[in-house]
């Protein structure tokens, strides 16, 4: 039986996301790598006359909570997980800098959103990108309007399909019909990444619907009954788990996001900092909705 300490600084298998591994050499170096790309990809995009004002997403999505541990854990999987190069298919990509990151080391990359905005945002801004450096060329990086439970993409046709804290935005019915659309267009042997937001506490709603412990169950049954994992699943919950109200600000304070709603005009920088979604100071009341992440990989059969 591993002792807390020990699970709490586990690096690999499908697992709880915890604040110890932010500080593992390995996560550094997986976090360094994925910010070089991600900081370059901010300071030229969000300058670029492309870029919509009505963005409503987090601009900094590595910065953003959770996810500063999704990242990494995803890239580590395919790292070792995948053979690094073929198809990939991101779900719920939105204009988040980690499909180019992807379509820049050697894949193929379909990133994917179910609002058409992305898709008419992300071409105008990947062309002005294209113009003024050496980026992802279209053969490399495609953007598409996809519903998730009724994909268009042929059977069989992706090696690596990657889905970073999406499925939790759905309800538990379509979540299902989504895992069955990925495992209809992953080839055999192909793998599936994904994490998600599991509820801990707060008020829940419709756009935003962190998985409970009963969802949570149904989840990976319906998961491993058309997956296997590649890795044991850490059952245990650390005492550390990072959230939405506990993650390093001090990684948070260096992003070019935040540097920038420093400096910016006030009604600039309330704007910047609500797209990067500062942390909240003190514990969340009783009503304020808090979640951890979960990440698991897996293949197809």
């Amino acid at each position: 039986m591993k002792s807390n300490q020990e699970y709490q600084i586990s690096f690999h298998g499908s697992r709880f996301g915890s604040l110890n591994e932010l500080v593992l050499p390995e996560t550094r170096a997986l976090y360094e790598d994925l910010r070089k790309f991600s900081d370059d990809y901010i300071r030229r995009a969000t300058v670029s006359k492309a870029w919509p004002t009505a963005y409503p997403w987090p601009l900094d999505a590595l910065h953003c909570n959770t996810r500063l541990w999704e990242y990494p854990f995803v890239l580590d999987a395919m790292r070792r997980h995948t053979r690094g190069e073929g198809q990939l298919l991101d779900i719920g990509s939105a204009m988040t800098f980690f499909p180019g990151y992807c379509a820049g080391n050697r894949f193929s990359v379909i990133a994917s959103d179910i609002d058409a905005r992305m898709k008419t945002w992300a071409d105008a801004v990947w062309r002005e990108l294209r113009e003024t450096g050496t980026w992802p060329q279209p053969s490399q990086l495609e953007y598409r309007t996809e519903d998730a439970t009724r994909l268009t993409l042929p059977s069989e046709s992706c090696d690596v399909v990657t889905n970073i804290s999406v499925l939790e935005h759905m309800p538990l019915h379509l979540l299902v019909k989504s895992l069955q659309e990925i495992h209809r267009v992953l080839r055999h042997g192909g793998v599936f990444i994904c994490t998600l937001d599991c509820w801990i506490r707060g008020a829940r709603d419709d756009h935003h619907h962190p998985l409970d412990q009963a969802e949570f169950t149904r989840f990976m049954g319906e998961l491993t009954s058309l997956f296997t994992p590649v890795e044991p699943h850490v059952c245990r919950t650390p005492s550390d788990l990072i959230t939405n109200f506990k993650y390093p600000v001090e990684l948070v304070s260096n992003s070019p996001v935040f540097r920038a709603a420093q400096s910016a005009a006030p009604g600039v920088k309330d704007r910047l900092k609500s797209r990067l979604r500062l942390a909240v100071k003190g514990p969340p009341s009783s009503n304020q909705l808090e979640w951890c992440a979960f990440g698991i990989t897996l293949r197809k059969e």
